[in-house]
């Protein structure tokens, strides 16, 4: 198990059943009767992260059918607490009556610690309309966005560094307002685009939105249908995923749509389409190319420099999906209905993927986390009298990114960059005071897999004039890769069908 998931154990709600209960029921997998050991698995399916810890002693047990469910259900479990803890929101609380709109948003900026800023065509204008908006206490991030949208006649342009077909990016927005006359007053403009939240006018059109925690997804109308003749004859309709900005968003994996009805109560079935990995282009009516780089920024092409046979139609941006239905003798044109998963990977920011605690001189201690890092520690004497850590790491490649020298974490000391890392190592005393590390002595490598990195390094501790205590613990700090899946219900979804 996690650091985190028993952090969401012990936080979660009290169970429905007992711990005597959950045990019983975990030694009912083993069952000889079938129909009980499938009760016993749907019934702790149910229950989830509140039967981790008995299944986690199941997936141990000298029964081997019982030891293969619990190690099933016990990883859905986990996942699950992943996904919980992922699409954890950030939650505010708004109060406004008849507030200048850019006041309000600066609010909510410093509440959520992103830049929420205006953006369209005129977004002084906008800026000293006067808005009402009062939340029923803390709610979600993006549940009090809707609420100024709905407000102000207002929609999502962009977060992040991503935008919806149409609509003008911060740097289009920004060099407009420069042109604007000076008597439309000042307002607020967002510094650092990857930590931007931009709204623009609605055109009093609401699109169809729902918030899943920290992820908002809107049905999106594009300017154009997309390439291929098969596509633009069946029913279509676009997914836009707005994830708070910072829930690293890295792509698309898959869809699945679990219920369309149409507006004559009739059930639409889904045509899946495979999930592009091709560069996300936009085309605005004005022939302007909006191309989507990796990480998220944005260039512009004009029409008359778009390579030949190249970037024509929509492509869907990994924060983006097609969803596609087959073509009935009535083709409708709203679904009154829709349920669906999005799956897709979010990377988290800087936490700690993996710790050793209690560290005894010349004794192992192996590192508590995420299965996806292996971590063990030796703490011996060193010349001078300084001690030394051997630490032996391997981590997931594909998942793992371990934090660098300039990365923000806890307690750093000594100003600059400096968090007193070395390969996202920090070694901490009682009172969490980092140890300033120097690197003796190392291996740097791969497993034979090539998946995984492996590394064994000594590392000399330093201390300061702070009467530092011994070590007592290692923590391995980065960022993590999840799979995520985002649950989805919209009503009132239109429909694109070209003829």
């Amino acid at each position: 198990g996690t650091l985190l998931s028993l952090a969401i154990t012990a936080a979660a709600q009290p169970p429905a059943r007992t711990v005597a209960e959950i045990t019983a029921l975990v030694e009912k997998l083993g069952s000889d009767d079938f129909a009980v050991r499938e009760a016993a698995g749907k019934e702790l399916d149910a229950l989830g992260p509140l039967a981790i810890e008995q299944l986690r002693v199941g997936c141990r047990s000298g029964n081997p059918e019982t030891a293969r469910r619990a190690q099933a259900l016990f990883r859905m479990a986990e996942r699950r607490v992943s996904n919980e803890l992922a699409l954890a929101p950030t939650r505010v609380q708004l109060n406004a009556k008849d507030q200048p709109l850019d006041e309000l948003l600066a609010e909510l900026s410093k509440q959520s610690g992103y830049e929420v800023v205006l953006g369209g065509l005129k977004p002084g204008e906008l800026a000293t309309m006067t808005v009402s908006v009062t939340t029923a206490g803390k709610v979600p991030f993006w549940d009090a966005i809707l609420q100024i949208c709905n407000a102000a006649e207002l929609q999502v342009a962009g977060v992040a560094g991503f935008y919806a077909p149409g609509s003008l990016p911060s740097t289009a927005i920004q060099r407009n307002a420069l042109r604007e006359p000076a008597t439309i007053g000042k307002y607020r403009r967002a510094r650092n685009p990857n930590n931007s939240v931009v709204l623009e006018p609605s055109g009093k059109q609401v699109r169809p939105a729902t918030v899943s925690g920290a992820v908002l997804v809107e049905a999106i109308p594009l300017p154009q249908s997309p390439a291929g003749a098969e596509v633009s004859r069946q029913p279509f309709t676009l997914m836009q995923v707005w994830p708070e900005p910072r829930l690293q968003w890295e792509t698309m994996v898959a869809n699945k749509v679990k219920r369309a009805i149409d507006t004559d109560g009739g059930t639409i079935t889904a045509d899946p389409l495979p999930i592009p990995s091709a560069p996300a282009v936009d085309f605005k009516p004005q022939g302007l190319a909006i191309v989507r780089n990796a990480d998220g920024t944005a260039s512009f092409i004009r029409d008359g420099n778009i390579p030949a046979g190249g970037l024509t139609g929509f492509t869907p941006n990994p924060r983006q999906t097609l969803l596609r239905f087959k073509a009935t003798e009535h083709s409708p044109t709203t679904l009154k209905e829709l349920q669906l998963s999005l799956f897709g990977t979010v990377r988290s920011g800087m936490e700690p993927l993996c710790r050793a605690v209690d560290l005894k001189e010349n004794a192992v201690t192996n590192g508590q986390g995420t299965g996806d890092v292996e971590l063990a520690v030796r703490v011996i004497p060193g010349p001078g009298g300084k001690p030394n850590a051997i630490v032996e790491l391997s981590y997931d490649l594909r998942s793992v990114r371990p934090a660098g020298t300039a990365d923000e974490l806890p307690d750093t000391r000594g100003g600059g960059p400096n968090n007193q890392s070395v390969y996202g190592i920090r070694i901490t005393d009682a009172k969490n005071k980092p140890y300033i590390l120097g690197l003796t002595s190392g291996t740097n490598g791969f497993d034979p897999s090539g998946m995984r990195v492996v590394m064994k390094l000594t590392l000399e501790l330093h201390t300061d004039l702070r009467n530092q205590g011994p070590p007592v613990a290692v923590t391995f700090w980065g960022s993590h890769s999840r799979s995520i899946e985002v649950p989805v219900t919209l009503h009132d979804v239109p429909l694109h069908v070209n003829k």
